[in-house]
Order: structure tokens, then C-alpha cells, then sequence
């Protein structure tokens, strides 16, 4: 077809150069093309594309896209992996820690240091440590062992939907109290972080501890990673499908063809980010359990009658009442002391309160399953 402008390239030339064919002429030949007109063939569409303008545009933007985004991607990822150890710690000292210190004698991050030995046991042998563990928390007495404590009871599996069919887990029914200790090995090495928080749940219970403050620093940064994650893992998994549904429905070559590559690599980025993450979380989640282990086992060697917290519930109450009774001048109560006496004595075995601290007409406060003389 001749043109009354220069001589202009075929239209399979322009095509492969990335020119637009709109229906009708083209009097704006853009994209490096020269400055004339043409005409489209085939009624105004032209091979590949579509009447109005090339199909292939659509594609080479989104690869575009892709390209800008696979770089940003990647150094995530490479962020991520550096994260992927047991450096991710500190990152727990981005979010708020607890109001106070939960009653324990020994903070999570300074009982490492006070037991050693169980800290590096739990971080190399968690299953052996976690066993060891529950027997100090029970105090040796593995009578009082019952299956996870009754921490983990409910319906699994089937019986969610039926109680009648497997499986319904209930402490003490399992047989456990006549093997304890061949069940507390299988539960230590079946799910050794579920007996861990079956272990710290009992301490905390019979001592009427709280958490400790890098105890809630750790929650809140499991819970905030762990929605970065899943958003990525998402992500990720709509990409890598949506790739492989539009490969297999286009012809292999073609521009649709590339965008769902190019949609399968944006995919794998998002889930190897997610991944790191998640390995991340798994290093952060052991050292905590390593620091909280050690702490329960320092825990343990104290008094059981009488846990730094009720003791200093009882100092407060103490002061409050002789304020209120005009006692304040016969001088303060120190802090208690993790040695096993307080302001009001030495702890004894049934953690006897003396009553000559408070006024005759005073009356002592009430704490569940603590004895007064």
C-alpha cells in the first residue's frame, strides 16, 4: 500500500518495535517510529493487537512493573534472611514491655546468666529440657503430673465435629498416671513448646506470678511479624497461581505468556520473604523459651509457699493499713528479699503471715490458699 509520505518500515517491522496500531490511520506514530502515517490492515487491527491499540502494551507495562518491584523484593528478602537467626532477637525491644515485673525473682533476661545450664540445654536439647523442667516446676512429685497439665483438653481432628469419633484429649485419662514419666518423655518430644507453656502456666497458677515484661515484648512481636508474614504468604500464593493459570491458558511465547512468568517470579519473592520471616520468628520464639526456662528453673529453688509477688502484695497492704491507723511513723517495710524472707519475716512452710504487723483492729488480707497464724 503506497503513502503519500516517505517510504515507512512494514507493519511487522513497526509491530516488533513496540509501535501502537490504532484502527483507522495512524496519523501519531510514537515509540521511535518515524512521524508519518499508515494504514492498519485487516478492517484497522493488526496482528496481535487489539482494535483500538496494541494488546502487547498492557504486557510490557506490567513487566515493567515487575522489573521495578523484583529489586525492592529482593532486598526485603535479603533483609529478612540476614533476620532468619538468632540476631532477630533485639527486635523484640521495638515494641512496649509489661507494666511490671510479673513477681519473679529473677528477670527473663538476667537468668541466663543466673542458670547457665539451662538456658544452653534448652537451646541445644529443647525435648530433654522441657522434661526436666515440668519435674522442678512439680517439684519432683510426679503424681501431680497430668497429661500438658489439662492445658491442651479439647476436641481434635473429628471430634470437632463429632464427640463420638477420635479424637478427644482430657488430662488424667490417658494412663499417664501410671508410666508419668514415660508420658511426660513423649509429651516433651511430641510438641516441646506445648509443654513449655503447659509448665510456665503451672508455675504461674501455684505462685501467683504475671508475665514478665520481655515475656510481653515477645508476644507483641510474634503477633506483629507473624501478620507480615501471612500477608506475604498471601501475596505469594495468589501470584504464583495467577502465573500458572495464565501459562497455561496462553500460547507459550506470547506476551501473556511472559506476564504470567513475570507474575510467578513476583509470587516466589513475596513467599521467600514470608519464609524468612517465619524462620525468624522460629529463632526469636526458642531463645525466649531457652531465657524463660531458666528463669523457672531459678524460680523453682525458692520458697513455694510465698512468690515475690504476694509478697509484695502484702507490703502494700501493710503500709495502707497503718497509714490508715496512724503507723506510718514506726518506719517502712523493705523490699522483700528472693531469699525467702520478707518484711514480715522468714517465709515458712505455710507462708504465716504475723499478724502483730497490722493494727488489733485491722484485719489481714485475704489471699486465696495462704495459711495465718
Amino acid at each position: 500500500m503506497e503513502n503519500d509520505g516517505p517510504e515507512l518500515p512494514s507493519v511487522e517491522t513497526m509491530l516488533q518495535q513496540g509501535c501502537p496500531c490504532p484502527a483507522g490511520r495512524c496519523p501519531d506514530v510514537r515509540d521511535g517510529c518515524p512521524d508519518a502515517s499508515v494504514v492498519c490492515p485487516d478492517g484497522g487491527c493488526c496482528p496481535n493487537a487489539a482494535c483500538g491499540g496494541c494488546a502487547s502494551s498492557a504486557f510490557d507495562f506490567f513487566d515493567g512493573a515487575v522489573d521495578l518491584a523484583m529489586p525492592v523484593l529482593e532486598l526485603l528478602g535479603a533483609v529478612a534472611g540476614c533476620a532468619a537467626s538468632p540476631c532477630a532477637f533485639p527486635l523484640v525491644f521495638c515494641f512496649p514491655p509489661g507494666p511490671d515485673s510479673g513477681g519473679w525473682a529473677v528477670s527473663m533476661l538476667a537468668a541466663p546468666s543466673r542458670r547457665p545450664i539451662w538456658c544452653c540445654g534448652t537451646c541445644a536439647l529443647p525435648c530433654v529440657a522441657q522434661y526436666f523442667v515440668r519435674r522442678r516446676v512439680l517439684g519432683g512429685d510426679m503424681g501431680r503430673y497430668a497429661l500438658f497439665q489439662g492445658r491442651m483438653d479439647g476436641p481434635y481432628c473429628l471430634a470437632r465435629c463429632s464427640p463420638s469419633l477420635p479424637f478427644t484429649l482430657r488430662a488424667g485419662s490417658h494412663g499417664e498416671h501410671n508410666c508419668p514419666h514415660a508420658c511426660l518423655c513423649i509429651e516433651s518430644c511430641a510438641c516441646s513448646v506445648c509443654a513449655f507453656h503447659a509448665s510456665r502456666d503451672l508455675m504461674r497458677n501455684e505462685r501467683g506470678l504475671g508475665p514478665d515484661p520481655t515475656e510481653v515484648r515477645v508476644d507483641a512481636c510474634l503477633a506483629a511479624f507473624a501478620e507480615i508474614a501471612r500477608a506475604f504468604a498471601v501475596c505469594g500464593c495468589c501470584l504464583s497461581c495467577c502465573g500458572c493459570a495464565t501459562r497455561c491458558c496462553v500460547e507459550p511465547g506470547s506476551d501473556a505468556a511472559d506476564a504470567g512468568a513475570d507474575c510467578s517470579r513476583l509470587g516466589g519473592a513475596c513467599s521467600r520473604i514470608a519464609s524468612a520471616i517465619y524462620r525468624g520468628m522460629w529463632h526469636v520464639r526458642n531463645v525466649a523459651i531457652a531465657c524463660m526456662s531458666a528463669q523457672m528453673a531459678y524460680e523453682a529453688d525458692l520458697p513455694h509457699a510465698l512468690g515475690a509477688r504476694t509478697a509484695e502484695i502484702w507490703e502494700g497492704e501493710a503500709k495502707a493499713s497503718r497509714r490508715a491507723y496512724g503507723g506510718e511513723g514506726r518506719g517502712e517495710c523493705q523490699q522483700a528479699r528472693v531469699s525467702g524472707g520478707n518484711a514480715y519475716g522468714t517465709h515458712t512452710a505455710a507462708g504465716v503471715l504475723p499478724l502483730a504487723m497490722y493494727p488489733p483492729s485491722a484485719s489481714p488480707p485475704a489471699y486465696p490458699g495462704i495459711q495465718r497464724v
